[in-house]
C-alpha cells in the first residue's frame, strides 16, 4: 500500500465527475460508445481455452523473481482523514491494480474495487493475486463513492460489489460505465448512476 498526499485536489477528477453528474442531472442523452478504430471481434470459449492453455505451455505469465515489497496500511492516518470530514486531507492510497481509496473533499471514493484472492467469476480458478490488498475490503472507512472503469473482473468483483453495497452506515453511490447499471441491479444494487466514458 502507498499513500500519497497531494497538495491539492484532483481538479481533473472533481471536474470529469461534474460534468458527467451534470448531464445526468439535465437528462441530456448520453451517446454510446463506440470503437472508432478497430472492430470488435468476438472470440469464444474455444479461442479463450486455447489462449490459455498456449500461455500455460510458454509459462505465462512467468513468476515474481523477488517476493513483492509491501508496506504496513496507515489504518490511523486513513480512519481519523475519514473523520476529518470537510477538513479532510485530500489523500490516496493504493490497494493494489486499480483499486484506491481517494479521500477528498470530505469524500471516501474507491475506484475500481477487486479485493477478492481472483480476477475470476469463480473463487477457485482465474488469475490469483500476487499479493494481498493494500487495506482489508473491511478496514475500509465509510464509502461514499464507488466509481467503476470497465466490467473486467479485475476492476469490479461482484464480492466487493456486494460488501461495499451492504456497508455499515449504507450502500456507496456506484457511479458505472453504460450498461453496468443493469448488472447491478440484478445483484439488488440499486444506488447507482450510469455514465457514458
Amino acid at each position: 500500500m502507498i499513500v500519497c498526499m497531494i497538495d491539492r485536489p484532483p481538479y481533473v477528477l472533481l471536474v470529469a465527475a461534474a460534468m458527467s453528474l451534470a448531464c445526468v442531472a439535465c437528462a441530456q442523452p448520453v451517446p454510446p460508445y463506440q470503437n472508432n478504430y478497430t472492430p470488435f471481434e468476438p472470440k469464444g470459449l474455444a479461442a479463450v481455452l486455447r489462449w490459455k492453455i498456449d500461455a500455460a505451455r510458454e509459462g505465462l505469465p512467468p513468476a515474481p523473481k523477488r517476493p513483492i515489497p509491501s508496506v504496513a496500511p496507515d489504518l490511523d492516518f486513513v480512519r481519523a482523514n475519514a473523520r476529518a470530514s470537510a477538513a479532510m486531507q485530500p489523500a490516496v492510497t493504493w490497494i493494489g491494480h486499480a483499486t484506491t481509496l481517494l479521500q477528498l473533499g470530505g469524500l471516501n471514493i474507491v475506484t475500481d474495487p477487486a479485493f477478492s484472492a481472483r480476477a475470476s467469476p469463480f473463487g477457485f480458478i482465474g488469475p490469483k493475486r500476487a499479493a494481498p490488498p493494500g487495506i482489508a475490503l473491511a478496514d475500509l472507512p465509510h464509502v461514499d463513492a464507488v466509481i467503476v472503469s470497465h466490467n473486467h473482473y479485475d476492476h469490479l468483483d461482484e464480492p466487493s460489489v456486494l460488501a461495499l453495497n451492504a456497508q455499515v452506515g449504507g450502500p456507496p453511490l456506484f457511479l458505472v460505465p453504460l450498461g453496468l447499471k443493469a448488472w447491478l441491479a440484478e445483484r439488488g444494487v440499486v444506488n447507482a448512476v450510469e455514465l457514458g466514458w
